[in-house]
This record gives structure tokens, C-alpha cells and sequence, in this order.
């Protein structure tokens, strides 16, 4: 029916059969078919024939108006999807919890002035949540720190793109304690993340690695709230660097080295398999992530 819309249309513009067959490149016969196919799926008369060239009937000129409405949105949408046209409209875009700051907040700003027609909508939420959203386009893209092993399904795509420095840490007055092991300090009750978080999976593979029992004291999602019951003496954590740099009560934390070998998370952009004209955009997360992690 689109083809009919456009014949029909061009016709009204240009006002005769055959100027519409030169501007669409098919034969007289084919626009007078497609015109009368059109009056027949509408069941009405678009043209009057009793004039030569046929002029527009009062329904056919109401009919012309929705056709050109119908024939400018689909090329709005055709261009909003383009991968070549510049980016416009609402990137969705997910961010992992721990990663929710200032840092993360300027590169997604950087987008929105490279490409004013961009407008951000931000959400955050655990991990698997985010690539889920993905997963079923109701997410753009994602950033998310990656737990070891993790598999995306099979039509997202992700990309590391930073890493992010996990650190233990202790309450100032239990760092007072003369400890230098692992060993040693892993004595103390461990304040943990649940299992795929990233870094309960880091913390177990480190202790297993030395032989040693992981004793959770407490299993809390929040990593505010997990340096707050640090802080207060309750046990030691492994937590993200970033975390302890922000946290009200940075004073009463002590950080330790207790593993020859520097902790990390891969910071992860995931992203869908159909960007549309949006690609660009993401391109650009992408890029000042990996600058500012570098």
C-alpha cells in the first residue's frame, strides 16, 4: 500500500500521469494501476476523471494529506534507525551500581554535547539485570563491572573496556592489629556481596586459591552499607577502590595489600546487536570510558 501512497501522491504533485511515471521511474501504466489500486483498498474515489489531467476529488484530497503524513513518518523512522544518519532520541542507558558516580556520569555527558539530538535516560540496577534489559531492548547499552567467566547470551556483544581495582579493607581501629597475611586477617568475619556481584567471586577464588575458609559475617548488596559496617569494626571486606574514595566515612578505613598480584574487576560495555543510528553514540561511551580508565 505504500507504493500506491507515494504514486498517489507524487500525482498530486506533479499533475499528470505521465510526470509521475518519470519522477518514480516505472511506466504510465503502472501509476494509473497503483492509483486505482488504491481507490479500490479504500473503497472510495481519489481522482475525477472527467477532467483531463483527472483532478483530486474532495476525499482524495483528504486522503492526499494522510498519505503525506504517512510517507514523512516512515522516512523519519527510516532515518532514525539508520546506521549512517546522526544520532537522535533517547539512549537508554544502564549502569551497574558500584560504577554510579561523577566519572561515569561525565563521559555519558560528553555524548549528549558531541550529539545534541541524543537525549540520556539513565538507569541503574545489579549486573544480570542490565544485560537483560539489553537483551530484550529495553537498554541500549550497559556498564557494568563484569564478574570473572561471565557469558553474555547470544545477542548481546560486550566489550571490556577498564578495569576496576578491588582493594580489602578494614575498620581503623581492627587495621591497628599487627596482621601482615592473608592468613591472618582472613580470620576476622568477612562483611560479603552476594554471589554474581563480581566481587564475592574475586574474594573466593583469591581464598581458595591459599587454602582458606571464607566466614561471612554479614551478605549485604549495598556496598555503602558494607563499608559503613566495616568502618564500624565489624569485619573486613573486599570492595572496589572507587567505593572507599567516596564513602562518608573514608576516615575510619584502612585499605590493605595482602596479595602479591593486584585485584580487579573488567568494566564491561554491553551492548545489543541492532544500534540503529545510535551506534555512534554508544561508539562514543565506549571511547571516553576507555580514556578515563586508562
Amino acid at each position: 500500500m505504500l507504493g500506491e501512497m507515494r504514486a498517489f501522491s507524487v500525482f498530486a504533485e506533479v499533475g499528470s500521469v505521465q510526470a509521475t511515471a518519470s519522477r518514480l521511474h516505472i511506466t504510465q501504466s503502472a501509476v494509473t494501476r497503483q492509483i486505482m489500486r488504491l481507490e479500490q483498498q479504500l473503497d472510495t474515489l481519489l481522482l475525477d476523471r472527467r477532467f483531463r489531467p483527472p483532478t483530486l476529488t474532495p476525499m482524495g484530497l483528504n486522503v492526499l494529506e494522510r498519505c503525506r503524513s504517512i510517507l514523512r513518518e516512515l522516512g523519519e523512522l527510516k532515518a532514525s534507525v539508520s546506521p549512517t544518519s546522526e544520532p537522535a532520541g533517547k539512549l537508554r542507558v544502564g549502569i551497574g551500581y558500584v560504577l554510579a558516580d561523577d566519572e561515569i556520569s561525565d563521559c555519558l555527558h560528553n555524548v549528549t554535547t558531541r550529539f545534541p539530538k541524543v537525549a540520556l535516560s539513565i538507569k541503574t540496577d545489579w549486573h544480570h539485570s542490565l544485560i537483560d534489559m539489553v537483551q530484550k531492548n529495553r537498554l541500549d547499552v550497559a556498564i557494568i563491572p563484569a564478574q570473572p567467566g561471565l557469558l553474555l547470551p547470544a545477542d548481546t556483544r560486550g566489550r571490556v573496556v577498564g578495569a576496576e581495582p578491588l582493594v580489602f579493607v578494614v575498620g581503623t581501629k581492627l587495621g591497628r592489629v599487627r596482621r601482615s597475611t592473608l592468613a591472618e586477617w582472613a580470620r576476622l568475619p568477612w562483611i560479603v556481596k552476594p554471589r554474581d556481584t563480581g566481587t564475592r567471586e574475586v574474594l573466593e577464588t583469591v581464598l581458595a586459591s591459599s587454602g582458606l575458609p571464607l566466614e561471612v559475617a554479614s551478605e549485604v548488596r549495598d556496598e555503602n552499607l558494607q563499608l559503613s559496617l566495616v568502618a564500624r569494626g565489624a569485619g573486613i571486606a573486599l570492595v572496589t577502590k572507587r567505593s572507599v574514595r567516596r564513602h562518608p566515612r573514608k576516615k575510619d578505613l584502612r585499605t590493605l595489600r595482602l596479595t602479591p598480584q593486584d585485584l580487579k574487576l573488567d568494566i564491561m560495555v554491553v551492548r545489543g546487536n541492532l544500534p540503529g543510528s545510535l551506534k555512534p553514540a554508544i561508539d562514543t561511551v565506549e571511547e571516553r570510558l576507555i580514556a578515563r580508565l586508562d
